[in-house]
């Protein structure tokens, strides 16, 4: 069982989200002084919850995350934890949630729509930290937080009878993580409409819907790892091929 979050770190998260909304130049950086002088706190006491800013700006990530997957429309859901290989400092709080289909496949719809619900709730925080360069570190952080749990939904919409090769499977891990959370990004650094809008709701189970098409696609012919390899290589010559001679 996760550890439940002190009042204490709280009131620091609190504080230090409130000096990067009031902050006239957002690039200039929050230093641990003078986050614990307005939280009426010692360094000390900052210290023993979080090594630096950057933990922090991360805690306060995840423990939105985790706070969010305790909602009763999760309940049904299998929660999952970040990937043991990435050593995540907060590896006891749940960070996805994921719904199965009786057919195999996945519906993350619920999951993605929530997740965009809570980081609009901070619009104005996460407004401030996505389009600095000193808060990149935040994005680096989800993809790395996220991409062997899209690596495991894909091998789960694979299915056990498919046997996915390394290159494609890595490769449509890592082009749907970039895809999800770069839109997330780009969606608070560089927009002022929310992220719910009612024009969205057929698209919030998208990336995955892609994945199973890309799957069967890859499959339809070939079911020899080789083979399905060769046919992924294919695939990607002819979509390049295409949009070379689309934008030539």
């Amino acid at each position: 069982m996760p550890r439940k979050p002190s009042d204490t770190q709280h009131k620091i998260a609190a504080v230090y989200k409130e000096l990067v909304r009031s902050a006239r130049n957002p690039g200039a950086p929050i230093t641990v002084t003078s986050v614990v002088k307005l939280a009426g706190v010692d360094r000390k006491t900052f210290y023993n919850y979080f090594d630096n800013i950057e933990d922090l700006v991360i805690w306060i990530f995840r423990d939105a995350v985790a706070s969010m997957l305790q909602d009763p429309q999760f309940d049904l859901a299998e929660l999952d934890y970040p990937d043991r290989d990435t050593q995540d400092k907060y590896a006891t709080l749940p960070c996805y949630a994921r719904f199965r289909l009786s057919d195999g496949m996945l519906n993350q719809r619920k999951f993605f729509k929530a997740l965009c619900s809570t980081l609009e709730a901070d619009r104005d925080y996460y407004h401030k930290i996505f389009p600095e360069p000193r808060y990149q570190f935040l994005y680096r952080y989800m993809l790395t937080l996220y991409m062997p749990l899209i690596r495991k939904d894909i091998l789960i919409i694979a299915g056990e009878d498919r046997q996915l090769p390394t290159i494609p499977l890595d490769f449509l891990a890592e082009y749907h993580t970039m895809g999800i959370f770069g839109r997330v990004r780009y969606h608070f650094a560089m927009t002022k409409k929310e992220m719910s809008q009612k024009e969205l709701q057929p698209f919030w189970n998208y990336a995955h819907e892609v994945i199973r098409i890309t799957l069967d696609a890859m499959f339809e012919e070939e079911s020899h790892p080789k083979d399905v390899e060769r046919s992924f290589f294919k695939m990607a010559s002819k979509t390049r091929l295409k949009y070379t001679n689309e934008f030539s």
